[in-house]
């Protein structure tokens, strides 16, 4: 999966803002717009001619917006990248550093109300999107979101849409469903044989599709207040972590904390929607499971079409090995720790749909006006 540089523009004033503003809420795309302190679209930003072609693309431009007149941009990516290897991740930032430049001058050119910016630096180190996860009590995966499922030991929510990003620059990513809200439990952050530690965030129990979502900051953070209050009832109880996430009465002792510190873990219960009552869902939860099926940010799946007869050789790559099993969101009971690294993230079919995610980017008013971007 792509890793991307983060860069900054400054100059970026009140009346700059406006017309970002007036340009994306004005260009008759749904998938475009903007708010006080974010905007995403710039679309055809796709077209960018990047100087490294084998490594580095662009897409539609997810912008968040700073209190000093400058604006964080998340559209970079780079290919080809190991996470785990220094040397990788050390190649990947010197390519990323050469880009924004030539990026920059292209804006200013194609945009008039880019004109008068300048490129005030990049992010300090890469986003990584994924490297490992680790092998839970539970492993969350893409039908428990795409149905909305709500957990006993719920301690987060998400509703991101499964974002799965370029494996190349041939690529187009994809967004497989857009989910209302599933519930992240508790399960998701106690590793299956290791005692002491709880793991938040991107390397807790996921599988690689439903990391698309489940990988933000808003969830990552709801994981990381939980766990610190898990820490603080497990001393009090001489519980070990494994012990406390299979005891529902201290589970509810937990989500009582958690609610009265102003979190909000209520049960829910979301209706099925309509494509989960299609004659052919049983074999839909297949597609998407190995990753040959995305809905987009309609969880359009097209049912009643004939079968997308392309299969590009990226989607399969990875998920041959997630059992038919995962569907059921089961407590997963392997041993060790398993690497979901670039190449399980692989893209998915539905041509149509991914071209679109690659141009648009991601929705980044997801998480209202704080100006975070995220992706």
């Amino acid at each position: 999966m792509a890793v991307t540089l983060v860069f900054r523009l400054k100059g970026v004033t009140p009346d700059v803002w406006k017309q970002v503003q007036r340009r994306l809420d004005n260009d008759n795309d749904e998938g475009t717009g903007s708010n006080a302190m974010s905007a995403w679209g710039y679309k055809d930003m796709k077209d960018y001619p990047p100087v490294n072609k084998e490594r580095v693309a662009m897409r539609g431009l997810n912008i968040g917006r700073q209190n000093d007149n400058s604006i964080l941009i998340n559209a970079l990516q780079i290919f080809g990248i190991d996470g785990l290897d220094p040397k990788s991740r050390e190649e990947a930032f010197a390519i990323g550093k050469a880009e924004p430049p030539h990026i920059v001058d292209y804006m200013k050119k194609k945009y008039p109300e880019f004109a008068g910016v300048e490129l005030d630096g990049t992010a300090p180190e890469l986003y990584v999107r994924e490297t490992r996860h680790i092998q839970g009590e539970y492993r969350l995966g893409i039908i428990d979101v795409l149905e909305n499922r709500d957990q006993w030991d719920r301690i987060a929510f998400g509703e991101y849409p499964v974002d799965i990003q370029r494996m190349s620059p041939a690529d187009t990513g994809a967004v497989v469903t857009d989910p209302q809200q599933f519930a992240v439990p508790f399960r998701d952050l106690v590793p299956l044989k290791v005692d002491g530690p709880l793991v938040v965030g991107r390397a807790a129990s996921y599988d690689t599709p439903p990391h698309g979502t489940a990988r933000v900051i808003p969830v990552g953070m709801a994981e990381g207040e939980a766990a610190g209050a898990a820490a603080k009832l497990a001393a009090e109880k001489g519980l070990t972590f494994r012990r406390l996430s299979a005891s529902k009465e201290q589970i509810a002792v937990l989500q009582e904390r958690l609610n009265a510190q102003g979190m909000v873990l209520k049960p829910f219960s979301i209706p099925p929607r309509p494509f989960m009552q299609h004659k052919e869902y049983e074999g839909l939860k297949a597609a998407v499971t190995l990753g040959l099926a995305t809905g987009g940010y309609k969880n359009d799946f097209a049912l009643d079409q004939k079968s997308n007869q392309r299969l590009d050789g990226q989607s399969a790559v990875g998920h041959a090995q997630i059992k038919a099993g995962d569907a059921r969101g089961e407590p997963r009971r392997r041993a060790g720790e398993g690497r979901s690294g670039s190449k399980d993230a692989a893209g998915v079919a539905g041509a149509s749909r991914r071209d679109d995610f690659a141009a648009r980017g991601n929705p980044g008013s997801r998480w209202g006006s704080s100006g975070r971007i995220a992706g």
